[in-house]
């Protein structure tokens, strides 16, 4: 807490009996600090302070900011926001804080609410409610131990509505993100969850459909669905970057058409074959997987303390009739490892030359987690990864009109799609 007027006050880094004089507070120093003369200068440096820390004391942010403010002959601005308190010092406050803090992560069309350890969601709109059913449909449709990586649902009677337990955990995103988690134990930990997917989620059985119906599927769903949505919103993509000319919007058709007649040929190739067909899935089927539709990092919660994964926000639903396709999932965990979805939307890259580019520590986390994917993938489910790179690009193309409340969010997936189509991609 701060105690005094601007020329003269007080950190004090915990309330201090003897202060107060035996005064009740719960007044303590907890906040965050912008310090702009830090960076860059030899006034203030940290070695003073390991030196500090090797007396034995305490290294506490009390003493930083004294020496800080004196050092640099500044004025503190106080600003006092009391209106929450969020603590983190136990471990049951740490993940009640986590769980208000999730709320604030939600997108403009629904709502998100804590409370007593009951997460409720919303919707806002009609599509976000439709939404919120299909969600609700998802999680009620699981079976056996299926059930083990989903949350409760603690109200299944309002289609409009989803109640649901907060489960523990962080999401694989923020963890990569934020943890510095070394590379080789990051890998294995996604890896898992891509295994537990497989063995609970989706159905491998050989040789089950005719051609017929992936053909359709791949015209209406990969075909039809992707260039409505990219030619209903040719103005947005025109509108986010003063290059985006119409030889740009033929190359993203023409990329589009080559995938769905690349994954058409696979999938006929394996068929003649009897061999990888389990990527198309009936949904009606008593007891059948069912794809995610939404399987990135940031929906994929892990809990190290008990090695539980949790998969949260489905979009569910079918991709033509009853059927779906595993490879959609698949390029979704893509869509953060090969296109960097996740961080572009923690704005953790830069534009050099017209071309997104990510740090080397995170680039270095991108390859890994390719490799060792690839690998499982392609060696355990023959898996063409050619083809899911591709379509995790096409993902990020169309999950552009979603995000418009963020706009330059939108103008870095763009610029990135175009890289990774083009070729440009660092």
């Amino acid at each position: 807490v701060c105690i005094g007027d601007d020329q003269l006050f007080q950190f004090l880094n915990k309330p201090s009996p003897d202060y107060f004089s035996g005064t009740n507070t719960i007044d303590a120093l907890i906040g965050v600090y912008y310090m702009p003369s830090l960076a860059g200068t030899s006034a203030f440096s940290f070695s003073e302070y390991q030196d500090y820390k090797n007396t034995g004391l305490e290294l506490n942010i009390s003493y930083m900011l004294t020496n800080y403010r004196i050092d640099k002959q500044l004025p503190f601005q106080i600003v006092d926001d009391t209106e929450q308190w969020c603590d983190t010092g136990e471990l049951d406050s740490f993940y009640k804080t986590k769980a208000k803090l999730l709320t604030l992560g939600c997108r403009a069309q629904s709502t998100l609410r804590e409370e007593d350890g009951v997460i409720y969601k919303t919707g806002n709109t009609d599509n976000a409610r439709e939404k919120i059913a299909k969600e609700k449909q998802w999680y009620l449709e699981r079976k056996g131990f299926q059930k083990l990586f989903v949350p409760k649902l603690l109200d299944d009677n309002n289609d409009d509505n989803l109640a649901m337990e907060v489960c523990p955990g962080t999401a694989l995103a923020d963890i990569v993100a934020y943890e510095n988690v070394p590379v080789p134990v990051m890998g294995k930990i996604i890896l898992r969850a891509v295994e537990k997917y497989h063995e609970n989620f989706i159905d491998v059985a050989k040789g089950t459909h005719h051609p017929y119906f992936y053909l359709k599927l791949v015209n209406e769903f990969y075909w039809r669905r992707t260039i409505r949505r990219i030619a209903k919103n040719y103005d947005l993509y025109k509108s986010l970057s003063p290059d985006f000319e119409l030889k740009d919007y033929i190359t993203i058709m023409n990329y589009i058409a080559d995938f769905c007649d690349d994954i058409t040929d696979s999938y006929e190739a394996a068929h003649a074959n009897n061999g990888f067909t389990g990527h198309l899935i009936n949904t009606k089927e008593e007891g059948a997987p069912n794809i995610h539709g939404d399987f990135h990092l940031g929906n994929i919660l892990f809990d190290s303390l008990i090695n539980k994964y949790t998969f949260l926000d489905p979009r569910g639903g079918t991709m033509y009739k009853s059927l779906v396709d595993s490879y959609y999932d698949i390029a979704k965990i893509y869509h953060d490892v090969y296109c960097g979805y996740f961080l572009i939307l923690k704005n953790l890259c830069k534009v050099e030359n017209g071309i997104v580019v990510f740090s080397d520590y995170y680039q270095e986390y991108l390859n890994h987690f390719q490799k060792i994917l690839d690998n499982y993938l392609t060696s355990v489910y023959s898996y063409d990864m050619n083809l899911v790179r591709r379509l995790s690009v096409i993902q990020l193309l169309t999950c552009i009109p979603f995000h418009t409340d963020n706009i330059n969010q939108c103008k870095l997936f763009l610029t990135r799609a175009l890289n990774l189509i083009k070729g440009d991609a660092k």
